[in-house]
């Protein structure tokens, strides 16, 4: 099973960055977007794990809970190295607590935990492509409210990737 930790995005929230994907189409920008369903800040990438490994994360996950807190969307930008167009997501403590929490329990627990630093983004295209002098637009501010942290399964059907929560839990 191909596993991550991800915040999922408020059904405003999404739809505003369906927008903004339609207008970086309607702007001549080409590659692999992200299908809207399929958005979301991940937390920790797990890669692949056994089936038994589920109980144990799905318990990390309930002992990292924490009050929900405000996230807001509020930039574009691109990873040059990997071919990402992405939406910035605003420093925010309470995110980088709860990061951090899951990643020290991942840690004790035996699990590989990403060493790079945490930069929270929502992956708008991949293998992006950029018309000739195009400038990435200036993204209003999108704020949510964090409610839920979810562990998710990735797995391709019919070719296409696809999301599904394994376990979830309620942020109060």
């Amino acid at each position: 099973m191909r596993l991550f930790y991800a915040l999922p995005l408020s059904d405003e929230t999404r739809a505003s960055l369906e927008d903004v994907m339609t207008a970086l189409r309607r702007a001549g920008v080409r590659g692999n977007f992200t299908r809207p369903e399929n958005l979301h800040i991940t937390l920790h990438f797990l890669g692949e794990q056994p089936p038994s490994a589920v109980d144990t994360l799905s318990d990390i996950l309930l002992d990292a809970a924490c009050p929900a807190f405000a996230l807001t969307v509020a930039s574009l930008g691109v990873f040059d190295r990997s071919g990402i167009l992405w939406a910035g997501i605003r420093p925010s403590r309470a995110l980088q607590e709860l990061y951090a929490k899951l990643g020290t329990s991942l840690a004790r627990a035996g699990f590989a935990v990403e060493r790079r630093a945490y930069r929270p983004h929502l992956t708008l295209v991949r293998e992006y492509a950029l018309p000739q002098d195009f400038a990435l637009p200036e993204l209003p501010p999108l704020t949510m409210t964090a409610d839920c942290a979810v562990l998710m399964e990735s797995s391709r059907v019919s070719g296409k990737l696809c999301y599904s929560p394994v376990s979830m839990i309620r942020l109060p």
